[in-house]
């Protein structure tokens, strides 16, 4: 008999279902996300460049600023605390050999804002000198080079005609009236060599035009003063030198106010500055006056005079004079050999003229005194000579006409007679007058003698020292350095 039951299937043959659940815990020191999270393990070692293993969390203990390796074109260098690493992206790749990124090998390879390449330690760098830039142009305060196309360019030998390129440079008034009537000012680059032609400018421009003149001299002129500003031109030169018997540097007009700032250049002129209705500025600027009493400095109001680090010095003696109605003059960390300051101002009304000479070295011979005489414009006048040696090599006093002027803080030496309050008539002690070296001696009284200056306080010296450098500033131009 079969045994025949339907059922069966369903009581034998059921279905087995088997799920397996697995539990899986990602390695904590994993950095597959690119992240670390742990502080005792700060940096991913991405490649295993480092320890072996791609993507691992690892410790770090290293010494500041060492190099650790190279990960392709990146650079793997201890960072400032010593236990982290910093990655930076090599410009031009990594070298394991060399410890760092590779360097540069000429100028080529570099560019703005770091345009040189310094042989010494293969680095690219700022400019610092006009000459190392293609454009022969360096903004020094970016260290960036001027491109040669914001560039308009003067040489001794320029022609009178063209754009006045680099390759095709202009004679100098022709480079004056392209720069000053472009609708972007450009630079003006005075090429190396001896300028017979006046620099001359005349009218207002877009931005305020930039005269740079590394290598370049202006002097002896065919006619004029070397440098001509009027008509509401704003120049800026610098690096350029002056030799002009002719005249220095006027600025002047009768109509409308013109400015010029001047700096890192020198002057040798037996007509030095003529200044009215105009914002003169001179930063680090020497001037020499030649010959027996030439004009060094006539200052007319309204006119604005501000001297940094202006060496001023006449073979036998000259004048530094103010004279009209509103005129400021501000004067520090400047040394006047042999040239009087004087005022003759007409101010009829208050605040009137100002005249600010602070931490300033007066040396004077026989012919030379300062002038505090009075007249008429004293009483709307401000004249003072502040925390500043004035020293005389004569037996001659260094001041007359005490009255017309204020002395607070100076040595005065010698001075016989009207000392005022404050001032002091001892021997400064300066290092060599006869070699023209003015700096003090260690014994000097005026170290440390200076106090808070009521007009102007400067915080570096003549030789960009800082002040103070002891207990309180000294006074001249120049602070002492132990």
């Amino acid at each position: 008999m079969m045994n025949d039951h339907p059922s069966m299937p369903w009581r034998f043959g059921l279905p087995v279902l088997l799920i397996v659940v697995a539990c899986t815990k990602q390695n904590p020191r994993s950095c597959v996300d690119g992240f670390c999270n742990d502080p005792q393990f700060p940096f991913c070692d991405a490649d295993g460049t480092l320890e072996g293993q791609e993507n691992t969390c690892i410790g770090v203990s290293c010494t500041p600023g060492d190099f650790a390796a190279c990960r392709g074109d990146e650079l793997i260098s201890c960072d400032a605390t010593g236990n982290n690493y910093n990655v930076t992206q090599c410009e031009r790749g990594c070298d394991s050999a060399a410890g760092g990124c590779k360097g540069c090998e000429n100028n080529d390879q570099c560019a703005n804002p770091n345009p040189i390449c310094d042989t010494g330690n293969s680095s690219c760098r700022g400019c610092s000198l006009d000459d190392e830039c293609a454009s022969r142009v360096c903004d020094f305060a970016s260290g960036a080079c001027l491109p040669g196309t914001s560039v308009v360019y003067a040489a001794p030998s320029g022609v009178n005609s063209g754009p006045c390129t680099l390759d095709a440079p202009c004679a100098l008034p022709r480079a004056v009236t392209v720069a000053s009537t472009a609708a972007v000012t450009p630079v003006l680059r005075l090429l190396p060599g001896t300028f017979l032609d006046l620099l001359k400018v005349v009218m207002p421009t877009t931005s305020p035009l930039q005269v740079v003149g590394t290598g370049a001299t202006i002097g002896p002129t065919t006619a004029g003063v070397a440098v001509t500003i009027a008509g509401g031109a704003n120049v800026h030169i610098r690096n350029l030198t002056l030799n002009d018997p002719s005249g220095g540097i006027v600025c002047s007009d009768p109509n409308v106010s013109s400015s010029i700032t001047v700096e890192d250049s020198s002057l040798t002129a037996t007509s030095g500055m003529s200044i009215s209705r105009c914002t003169a500025t001179f930063r680090n600027f020497e001037m020499r006056i030649p010959g027996d009493n030439g004009l060094g400095v006539d200052i007319v109001g309204p006119a604005t005079f501000e001297a940094e680090k202006l060496n001023a010095h006449a073979d036998s003696g000259t004048v530094f004079n103010v004279a009209g109605q509103g005129a400021s003059v501000h004067v520090t960390n400047s040394v006047f050999e042999n040239i009087l300051v004087g005022a003759s101002t007409t101010d009829t009304t208050d605040p009137g003229s100002k005249l600010l000479f602070a931490f300033d070295t007066f040396i004077m011979n026989a012919n030379v005194q300062h002038g505090c005489q009075i007249n008429a414009g004293s009483a709307h006048r401000t004249f003072l000579f502040e925390n500043s040696i004035i020293k005389g090599t004569s037996n001659n006093d260094v001041i007359f006409g005490t009255g017309g002027c204020t002395l607070l803080h100076n040595i005065l030496t010698p001075q016989s007679v009207n000392v005022p309050p404050t001032n002091s008539t001892a021997d400064p002690q300066l290092k060599d007058i006869a070699a023209r070296d003015f700096r003090l001696k260690s014994t000097s009284p005026a170290i440390d003698a200076a106090v808070p200056s009521t007009g102007l306080d400067p915080t570096i010296d003549f030789d960009g020292v800082a002040r103070p450098q002891g207990a309180a500033k000294d006074l001249g131009a120049f602070e002492f350095k132990p």
